[in-house]
This record gives structure tokens, C-alpha cells and sequence, in this order.
């Protein structure tokens, strides 16, 4: 049968049937192998995953618990820690020579589950005594984070002298309790 068929023609034949080999082959025995392999790694790397989630788990679950400890030291009740302030502000400035201008209401914002209480106030003074107040309040009492302190000099019209004052803003977060 194949007698009469040139040597040209039958080198393209067999050509073309070593093509269309190859791809039954892939087909039929190479793309399942690459699939099963490319399977193999990815079970790999979730084994890798798997194996290390305890450790995972165990380190997420600490920073949880350093969070919330830090939250924590001032999950305070508002009003205790209002007064407690206004205590301690009016005592050093009874000491201090110093003037307590301005205490208004405490300003209080939710974001997530966490309740960010902000009391402001105003003091006026000398320099040394103003930041000492500020020290007081971030290093030894922790009544809440110093968020910002700001100082400005301010004339009062019937003396007709420059006073410092110094606007303290001080934070408190509070986690709201979930009701599980």
C-alpha cells in the first residue's frame, strides 16, 4: 500500500502522525500529570499554612490580648474619669499659681466597637508650669493619652498683660462590651 508513495510524501505522513501522537499523549497522559503536580503544590502550601495556623493563632491571639490589656488601663467609667481629672487640674493649679480657663463637656466619638472620649481644657501660666502639668498628666496619673497641647500667648485686656495658655486635649478609647 505504502509502495507507491514517494519517500517526500512519506517522511510529511509520518510527520504529521508524529504531531498528531504527541498530542493524543499530551492529552492523554502529560496534561494529567501537570494538573495532579500543579495540585500537589498548592495542597503543599496549604499544608505549610495549616501546619503553621496553632503558631499563627497563638501569636494573633497574644496581640489581641496586648491590645486589649492596653485598652484595658483606660476603660474607665466617663464621668469617674471627668471628675478625677477636673480634680487633679484644679488641685495642681491651686498649688502652681496656675489658671484654669476653660474645662468644657467631655466630646465622645464611636468608631467600630471602640468609644474615643476627648476632654479639652484650657490653663494659663508660666512656661515650667504649664509643662509640668502636661507631665503630670502623661507619665505618672494616666488619666488618658495626651493627643495634643497647644500654647499661645493671649492678652488680658484688663490687666493688659500677655498670658501663656496652653490647650490640652487629652483621649481616652474605651471598648464598648459585646453582647455575646
Amino acid at each position: 500500500m505504502l509502495n507507491h508513495i514517494s519517500y517526500k510524501q512519506k517522511n510529511k505522513l509520518l510527520a504529521v502522525l508524529a504531531i498528531f501522537m504527541a498530542i493524543l499523549i499530551y492529552w492523554f497522559g502529560i496534561k494529567k500529570t501537570i494538573n495532579a503536580y500543579t495540585q500537589y503544590r498548592k495542597n503543599n502550601e496549604q499544608m505549610v499554612l495549616v501546619s503553621n495556623a496553632p503558631t499563627s493563632v497563638l501569636q494573633l491571639k497574644q496581640e489581641l490580648m496586648e491590645i486589649n490589656s492596653k485598652l484595658g488601663n483606660q476603660n474607665i467609667n466617663g464621668q469617674n474619669n471627668t471628675n478625677k481629672l477636673i480634680e487633679l487640674v484644679t488641685n495642681y493649679c491651686k498649688d502652681n499659681n496656675v489658671v484654669l480657663m476653660e474645662f468644657p463637656q467631655a466630646e465622645t466619638k464611636q468608631k467600630d466597637d471602640l468609644l474615643i472620649e476627648t476632654n479639652k481644657f484650657t490653663v494659663g501660666g508660666k512656661f515650667i508650669s504649664l509643662l509640668q502639668l502636661v507631665y503630670i498628666l502623661e507619665q505618672k496619673n494616666h488619666l488618658g493619652k495626651i493627643a495634643s497641647v497647644y500654647y499661645k500667648t493671649v492678652k488680658n485686656y484688663k490687666t493688659k498683660e500677655l498670658t501663656l495658655t496652653s490647650k490640652v486635649y487629652l483621649q481616652n478609647i474605651k471598648k464598648k462590651e459585646n453582647e455575646n
